[in-house]
């Protein structure tokens, strides 16, 4: 991009950026000796960069914008199956983040029963210290 304007970001804009792609995939899984064609999700994480392009036709500079970034492609969607470690219990909530179900094993990590835990929205068991960063998680970015 490449522009004569003193700025090409709003003061209320940051430089970091994060988001996610889906790019066609035709790698052969490994153990199996079929290619199998389809999508990975990639998950983008950067910064946008500014320099100063000075030309001799112009005497004022211009700005072009780049962007660092890392990719890091996700898991496939399609668990089946997740290791519960041993300091850890299940919970199910719907859509409004609700406790419709709990592990009898949250006795053995919090001062509460399954009784205490569901009917609950999943706020109203967070740790106060854990409030922002679940705050800072929600907004959008």
């Amino acid at each position: 991009v490449e522009s004569s304007s003193p700025s090409l970001l709003a003061p209320d804009n940051t430089l970091e950026r994060s988001f996610f792609i889906r790019m066609k995939s035709t790698l052969t899984k490994r153990g199996v000796h079929i290619k199998s064609s389809g999508y990975k999700v990639i998950h983008v994480t950067g910064r946008l960069r500014i320099r100063m392009a000075l030309t001799h036709s112009r005497s004022v500079p211009n700005q072009i914008m780049g962007m660092v970034a890392v990719a890091h492609a996700l898991p496939p969607p399609t668990l089946n199956e997740v290791r519960i470690d041993c300091q850890m219990f299940v919970t199910r909530v719907n859509m409004d983040l609700k406790i419709v179900y709990c592990e009898n094993r949250v006795s053995d990590y919090m001062d509460l029963t399954p009784v205490d835990v569901v009917g609950k929205r999943c706020y109203q068991v967070v740790h106060a210290e854990d409030v922002e960063g679940i705050r800072q998680s929600h907004l959008d970015c």
